[in-house]
């Protein structure tokens, strides 16, 4: 496993060397290795050992009996139901990623626009939806968890609940490098156990103040007598616009990505919501509330995972996949590594390697070449400070992470540095 010590630092003189590398190099994700997962769509995995005793056993767990069926009137109270300004619109989509979600992805870069995905866990078993997902933390766009499997919680033990919560969230943090910290119940089912549960892990969360139901059409005949039809999604939107479901708030809409249309109606919705003056927003950018949309400290139920799996050979911890530089310059680099100098009109680093150096990508001065276990990078005439770390846990999986102050910028190199 790769620790927070096994660094490669480059020093980049623009961000856009980096961009234009991002679209030379293939980006994919590695698959989960489906022998350290519970099986997809598995209802109430159980959690590992480590997960209950730390987020169960000393928890202040209310004695509320398991429902048989969901809560038909959840208490959303405590929760974050609302943007706090009049003007912002939290745009959502639950249950993803989805063969669509490509597409609801294409159209999103094309209007410059971020929002939030809710994701299901055990879909990342399939290294195309891992991949997409992939593909949508890099472009900007905040991850959220919502459970394993889809089930509503408050149907679910105190352990099924942890197992669908951590082993999602394992899933996340597995394929793009770090651990959500905002949490979608199925349905929006919960209750004061549940609640509790969901708040011992340290999760925020985030429920809606407008239903698109766009759900109804996985069943037919609920779409008929609810008398829906998805292309009627505009005129949802223009009810919501014209009523605002808060007399001070923003709204947030729930959506699903998981069905057909997205191009052509979801497309419509934006421009609706977008025209009307409201200002399009990731969750975490408009809640009153607001945390980190991820972790990525030692503190956070991210390393407790990551840990905990890496027993078993599965992922490194989030400090050894990920790197904040939240200075500015060269100040915060040079603290972290002595192989960086920003006054340097050239630069190489490159661990001990027998091999002789292979180029595995050019784009104009900015060189990325390999020798044996090590990535070296090179750049004339740079001038900013930018960081790398690899996570090698395995030979075909590598992951680097560039950022500066609040700018970050990240493609993986997979299959790439063999």
């Amino acid at each position: 496993m790769a620790g927070p010590s096994q660094r490669y630092t480059f020093i980049s003189q623009s961000s856009m060397a980096v961009a234009l590398l991002i679209g030379v190099l293939s980006v994919t994700a590695a698959a989960l290795n489906p022998a350290l997962y519970p099986a997809q769509f598995t209802r109430g995995p159980a959690p590992l050992d480590q997960w209950v005793a730390q987020y169960l056993t000393n928890a202040n767990i209310p004695n509320v009996p398991v429902n048989k069926v969901p809560n038909p009137f959840p208490d959303w109270t405590l929760d974050e139901t609302a943007c706090e300004k009049s003007n912002a619109w939290a745009i959502t989509f639950d249950d993803g990623p989805g063969d669509f979600t490509p597409i609801l992805l294409d159209l999103l870069d094309k209007a410059h626009l971020k929002i939030t995905f809710f994701v299901v866990g055990s879909r990342l078993l399939s290294a195309d939806q891992a991949n997409v997902l992939l593909r949508a933390y890099q472009a900007g766009h905040q991850i959220g968890i919502h459970t394993w499997s889809h089930m509503p919680l408050t149907t679910q033990t105190n352990e099924q609940i942890l197992g669908e919560i951590l082993w999602s969230g394992s899933a996340i943090q597995e394929v793009t490098g770090v651990f959500p910290q905002y949490f979608r119940p199925p349905y929006g089912d919960i209750d004061p156990r549940v609640r509790a549960i969901i708040n011992s892990v340290g999760l925020k969360i985030i429920v809606w103040n407008e239903d698109s139901k766009d759900w109804l059409q996985a069943d037919p005949s609920s779409a008929k007598a609810y008398n829906f039809s998805y292309n009627d999604l505009p005129n949802e939107f223009a009810s919501w616009i014209q009523n605002p479901p808060e007399p001070d708030g923003g709204i947030i809409s729930l959506q699903h990505d998981l069905f057909g249309g997205v191009d052509k109606v979801v497309n419509q919705c934006l421009q609706m919501v977008t025209s009307a003056g409201y200002n399009i927003l990731p969750v975490g950018n408009c809640i009153s509330n607001p945390v980190p949309w991820y972790w990525k400290d030692s503190t956070s139920a991210a390393w407790s995972v990551g840990n905990a799996l890496n027993n078993g050979g599965a992922i490194a911890p989030p400090e050894a996949r990920a790197l904040n530089l939240s200075q500015t310059g060269a100040s915060k680099a040079e603290a972290n590594t002595s192989a960086v100098s920003s006054q340097a009109t050239q630069s190489t680093f490159v661990e001990t390697a027998s091999a002789a150096p292979t180029t595995l990508a050019s784009v104009g001065s900015l060189t990325v070449s390999k020798a044996g276990a090590a990535v070296s990078f090179q750049q004339p005439g740079m001038k900013e400070a930018f960081h790398s770390m690899r996570d090698a846990s395995s030979a075909s999986s590598n992951t680097c992470i560039f950022e500066k102050a609040s700018n970050m910028v990240l493609f993986t190199l997979i299959n790439l540095l063999l």
